[in-house]
């Protein structure tokens, strides 16, 4: 009996070396990490908020507009008209664009039309006449210009890890972030950029990149950083640029903690925007507080804004995000409430997340939590389980899992943490698991020795008496 024990009490310690290995990074198993991102799903779906005040309107490139205005991209003399018409008319507080202008809008029909005014022809006064008429909509990314100065307008723009080749004009970096600070942290650090024509962003207030080098393994947008730094400057995601827009004072800071203090490496914790924290890991990133599955922000038809047929008070003083939901336009994310979400409307997350103060934490302590209730766990259950009947295993497995969802419940209502959940349950039920499996092969064996042994001897009613 007590051979059995102690090789049991091995048995449960080696898994729960095993489980701490993993939590503690020395050995990842990627098995527990897949089932940690579907309990993060879970939890989101389940904890949706049934009610927010919404801050953020999207301007929608959907398939009405297309059907009516034509094929993307547009004209810029059309974008530069619902510019126009947002502030003007509907006086909106903040625009953002989900696309960038690194390209000139040139028409075929412009260079002929050049041409012909180089040659003979100009010199037709009809023609000249015709020429001068077309001039003022052949300037299209002037006037697209005019119509983002001095307002509060934010483009788009993209920062690769790879590629070499850079294209457009980048915006003004955030100025109080020195080299030495920027490689005192971890932050994301881009190899190359496409940005906007310069025309397009010296009239713009600034830009924000669109990409998310913190895609997990499994293509889900569940987290995205909030700052990169390329050529030893920091930009800002569109989403907090968008934020910083809409206020007042927006001066960024960073909460850290000191890793190293002879190397200055330090551990982002928290990102500040004037009094409003937001909480990111050591890459700046940040988990997107999702409100609701695709199309939970009110989305109004570009159309309807250029041709004035929105309702007017939706859209006062409100924030507002230039983007598609079209399928066909390839703007279309995996995420953990739906594959096919707009990526207009994951901004449209992180900026409502921001101002409502809504992120949720997953800060580097937990990882000595989770060690720490692993420690508890395994050897608790390892030392209790072998000595217990089947019924109190039972109900020891039962009030250890109800503890960890309990805590795990408390943090992520009440504080606003992410635990680790998969690994201290996983853990419970594989302990349990094998201790009831070990129990019964056991005892299934000891039924077959008696029955081996006396079964010849003594009448079979006796044997299975002495065997129960």
């Amino acid at each position: 009996m007590l051979k059995t024990r102690f090789l049991r009490y091995g048995l449960g310690l080696s898994l729960t070396i095993l489980f701490l290995l993993h939590s503690s990074q020395h050995f990842p198993l990627p098995i527990i990490q897949t089932l940690e991102n579907m309990a993060y799903d879970f939890r989101l779906k389940l904890t949706l908020p049934k009610s927010v005040d919404k801050k953020v309107i999207i301007i929608d490139i959907d398939e009405k507009s297309l059907n009516e205005i034509g094929q993307w991209p547009w004209d810029r003399n059309i974008l530069a008209q619902i510019v126009d018409n947002l502030f003007d008319y509907y006086q909106v507080k903040v625009l953002g664009f989900d696309i960038f202008f690194a390209e000139k809008d040139e028409n075929p029909s412009d260079k002929i039309l050049h041409k012909m005014a180089s040659s003979s022809l100009g010199n037709n006064p009809e023609f000249q006449a015709i020429y001068a008429n077309s001039l003022s909509s052949m300037h299209r990314d002037q006037r697209l210009a005019q119509s983002l100065e001095n307002r509060n307008v934010v483009l788009g723009m993209v920062l690769y890890e790879n590629k070499t080749l850079n294209k457009g004009q980048l915006p003004k970096s955030i100025p109080q972030f020195t080299p030495e600070i920027i490689n005192s942290f971890s932050f994301k650090h881009a190899a190359s950029y496409t940005a906007n024509l310069p025309i397009l962003q010296s009239s713009a207030r600034t830009a924000g990149y669109i990409d998310n080098p913190l895609l997990d393994d499994d293509g889900v947008f569940r987290k995205v950083p909030l700052l990169q730094a390329y050529n030893n400057k920091i930009y800002p995601s569109l989403a907090l640029a968008i934020a910083r827009a809409s206020m007042e004072n927006n001066q960024i800071k960073l909460g850290f903690e000191i890793i190293n203090e002879q190397t200055s490496q330090r551990s982002l914790e928290w990102l500040y925007i004037g009094e409003i924290a937001i909480p990111v890991d050591e890459n700046a990133g940040a988990l997107v507080p999702y409100i609701g599955s695709q199309k939970s922000f009110q989305y109004i038809s570009a159309v309807d804004v250029l041709k004035k047929t929105a309702p007017k008070n939706a859209m006062t003083n409100m924030i507002t995000i230039f983007g598609t939901s079209a399928a066909g336009l390839l703007d279309l994310r995996t995420t953990p409430l739906g594959k096919a979400y707009p990526g207009v409307e994951v901004h449209a997350n992180i900026v409502q997340g921001i101002l409502d103060k809504t992120i949720k934490h997953r800060p580097e302590y937990i990882i000595g939590f989770e060690i720490l209730l692993l420690i508890i766990l395994g050897l608790s259950l390892t030392f209790l389980l072998p000595v217990l009947s089947p019924v109190w295993s039972s109900l020891c497995m039962v009030s250890a899992m109800a503890i960890s969802l309990g805590i795990d419940s408390y943090a992520w209502n009440s504080l606003q943490i992410v635990l680790p959940i998969a690994s201290p349950i996983l853990l419970i039920l594989l302990l349990y698991g094998m201790n009831m499996s070990y129990g019964f092969f056991v005892e299934s064996r000891g039924k077959r020795h008696l029955t081996h042994l006396f079964g010849q001897y003594v009448p079979p009613e006796l044997v299975v008496e002495m065997s129960r």
